[in-house]
């Protein structure tokens, strides 16, 4: 991907060039719509170009678009309204109670939904300071950050909160944190206690969404989360409801425009359910993921879910854990537990116990399995095609 230029009346900018103070600022500012885009995801200038070529030239003006994958994990362009996604970051401040924060300290890419709506445009129609980080790439500038300074806000996924939890020296606090936000994947139940201990000063929420929901769609402290899964209610503007296939959908005053996938657009009206991928149940007006599509599978006609298996994982591993899809020696299919670092013998047993009180037997993981780097890609989350080819250590594995 070139640096920052304009295809088709669009302006780019690269998430080398939204760490340039001013760049990103600049491009909001204009008239002509926003591209944000990353330069190591396997996408080119030439891709782009087909993809903008597909967008409504009413477009061009007053919005912006977002790179992500599609269900089939080939790339799709989401587009948004600047304007709408400003009011979505007036709905989050009120919902994280974020007047005392004075600072966002961003530890993910700007091309990121999640980093770029909760703390770039919050901070932007909220007037507050932006301190931009490579992230995992500089971890000592961001514990320096962090640890000192006004109160700041940070949004984690689980694997980078435990690569900045490995790197913590003992006994230092990250004092200046007031807010701490998870999204991206399972928010971390089991590591609560390690969490509120690396931030003493900080409230911290579960925020769940979508690309397409650009990105939110609940926000709920953990204080209040009533079990392993809950997302809690959707915010104002915002409908859920779980369809008659157990897929949580919605409906959103915030969310995209459009998305452009396998080079065609699809427009998303005021009226229309986008699918979120998940799975869900609703509780007394509460929703409660069960996993995602791609997480469930069956095995001799029984329905499993790997996500819930990860969630029970985290409540006795304090590391990475990752699923992993596989064939047993039948062909029939099943998954493999991928922990990171490697487990010591009584850690593996650990988990075993947790296998054994909550699962019938064929619904464990073939084997339990470990890397000593867990892969992960620019936004933080686990790097499921790099694991597959990572080099791994077998620890546990069903009997043939």
């Amino acid at each position: 991907m070139a640096a920052a230029g304009t295809i088709h009346g669009w302006t780019v900018v690269t998430d080398e060039e939204a760490l340039t103070p001013g760049v990103l600022e600049r491009a909001w500012d204009a008239p002509s719509s926003t591209l944000l885009a990353p330069l190591r995801r396997g996408v080119d200038a030439a891709w782009f170009d087909r993809a903008l070529a597909a967008v409504p030239p009413e477009l061009k003006v007053g919005h912006y678009a977002l790179l992500t994958s599609g269900s089939t994990g080939e790339p799709k362009l989401i587009v948004g309204s600047r304007a709408r996604t400003e009011r979505l970051a007036g709905v989050i401040h009120a919902a994280q109670r974020n007047e005392p924060v004075e600072r966002a300290v961003v530890l993910l890419p700007l091309t990121y939904s999640y980093a770029f709506v909760n703390q770039w445009v919050w901070a932007r129609v909220h007037g507050r300071r932006v301190e931009l980080t490579r992230g995992a790439s500089e971890v000592p500038r961001v514990l320096e950050l962090l640890r000192d300074g006004a109160p700041a806000m940070v949004c984690l996924v689980g694997p980078l909160f435990t690569m900045l939890s490995q790197a913590l020296p003992a006994g230092v606090r990250l004092e200046s944190v007031v807010r701490v936000n998870f999204a991206g994947g399972a928010f971390p139940h089991g590591q609560l206690e390690a969490v509120q201990a690396a931030f003493p000063n900080a409230e911290i929420f579960n925020n769940y969404g979508c690309a397409e929901a650009l990105p939110r769609l609940t926000i709920t402290p953990a204080a209040q989360l009533q079990a392993v899964g809950d997302i809690g209610v959707a915010l104002p503007g915002i409908s859920l409801q779980v369809d008659p296939d157990g897929e949580l959908r919605f409906q959103s005053e915030y969310g995209a425009l459009g998305v452009v996938e396998a080079g065609a657009w699809r427009a998303v009206g005021p009226g229309d359910w986008l699918g979120t991928q998940d799975l869900a149940v609703e509780e007394g007006g509460r929703f409660r993921l069960v996993g995602r599509r791609s997480e469930v599978y069956k095995r001799y006609g029984e329905k499993i879910s790997t996500a819930q298996q990860l969630q029970a994982v985290r409540e006795v591993w304090s590391g990475q854990a990752a699923t992993m899809p596989a064939r047993d020696a039948q062909g029939e299919a099943g998954h493999v537990l991928v922990l990171s670092p490697p487990p010591t013998d009584e850690q593996v047993r650990a988990v075993l116990k947790v296998f054994r009180a909550r699962f019938p037997r064929a619904h464990w993981p073939l084997r339990v399995e470990s890397t000593r780097d867990m892969p992960v890609s620019s936004n933080g989350k686990i790097d499921s095609a790099a694991l597959a080819v990572a080099e791994r250590q077998v620890h546990w594995q069903q009997p043939a």
